[in-house]
């Protein structure tokens, strides 16, 4: 399935650029000047604007590299947190490098990391029991767990959750047909603030 930020970025050239072009930046940054994670929160807390946000999702679209730079720039977003005090959220499919530095986060009420089931090393979520969402085709396969419509739990809880299949997905795939199953029985799967 097309996740809701690669259909973002095809629709929209400006999305695209922006994020590239942010993402050169700070990966120049760790090249260049040999920068460590408080450099990096640095950069981005002067990037924010004047008035901080009250809530802040790191990467919309995107992940944390599994790479060096990965594990300072996800330390960096955790430094965010706390010095700007602002509520800051994230998902990942990098399980590795979270547990490499979560115990940087453990003391942070206001960062919430959530595993995002379908990477490399999904068997880490469940042996280290790691807060998890996983995206479901239809809610009959919730298995119990809640189905986030507007990633409340991913900001806010301590508990894994189901994100429904949602966006627009690959003509004659088996999640197209998700989609024109959920609205024929007119379920709601798309996000929204309400």
């Amino acid at each position: 399935y097309y996740c809701f930020s690669a259909i973002s970025e095809s629709y929209s050239g400006n999305a695209r650029r922006a994020r590239w072009h942010n993402w050169e930046l700070l990966n120049r940054m760790w090249q260049y000047a040999g920068t460590d994670y408080i450099d990096i929160a640095n950069f981005i807390i002067e990037s924010l604007p004047k008035r901080y946000p009250d809530l802040i999702r790191v990467h919309v679209g995107g992940e944390y590299p599994g790479t060096d730079f990965g594990r300072e720039y996800m330390r960096a977003w955790f430094h965010v947190a706390r010095v700007t005090g602002i509520h800051v959220y994230s998902y990942t499919k990098n399980v590795e490098t979270f547990l490499e530095v979560r115990h940087e986060q453990s003391d942070l009420d206001n960062f919430n990391m959530t595993m995002s089931v379908g990477g490399m090393r999904d068997d880490l979520i469940a042996k280290h029991n790691l807060k998890h969402a996983r995206v479901i085709y239809h809610p009959d396969e919730a298995n119990g767990m809640p189905i986030d419509h507007n990633d409340i739990n991913a900001v806010f809880g301590d508990h894994s959750f189901n994100l429904l299949l949602h966006g627009t997905q690959p003509a004659k795939s088996e999640a197209s047909a998700a989609i024109k199953r959920m609205k024929s029985e007119n379920i709601k799967f798309s996000y929204s603030a309400k």
